[in-house]
């Protein structure tokens, strides 16, 4: 079974201890940001939003291993690299004060993108419901 262990070692070269240490700087970037953008007004409530992408939308366990391949990774290491990157992010952006966050990984249909990232008309417009339904539950 796959695990972020092996994947590092065998497909980077690195271990999980360098790896922590390379994703704790960039979220540690993310997060001065956002704490830099509340100070610079008056400390406000702020909203952060992950969303979702082909990879944080299903299970790729289930799918050949060569279906897509971006560099030496497939699709299953890819999910679970995302996975473990969400997941550490949003521990992180939920420990600041004025910090709404909307995490929209997990949804969203094969013919919500046209691509790993992007997004088809559907997903725009599933997207902009997803959106108003938070805003509305959170901003009335």
């Amino acid at each position: 079974k796959l695990s972020l262990d092996s994947i590092l070692k065998e497909k980077f070269k690195i271990t999980l201890k360098e790896y922590q240490e390379r994703k704790n700087t960039i979220i540690s970037s993310i997060i001065r940001n956002k704490k830099s953008m509340s100070l610079m007004n008056d400390d406000k409530e702020f909203i952060y939003v992950y969303l979702p992408t082909m990879i944080s939308s299903k299970d790729w366990g289930s799918e050949p291993p060569n279906k897509f391949k971006y560099m030496n990774l497939n699709l299953s290491e890819i999910e679970i690299l995302e996975k473990d990157y969400r997941e550490s992010l949003i521990k992180e952006l939920s420990m600041l004060k004025n910090l709404r966050i909307l995490n929209m990984a997990g949804i969203g249909d094969d013919d919500w993108f046209t691509n790993i990232s992007n997004y088809t008309d559907k997903g725009h417009k599933n997207i902009a419901k997803e959106l108003i339904s938070f805003f509305n539950l959170n901003f009335k």
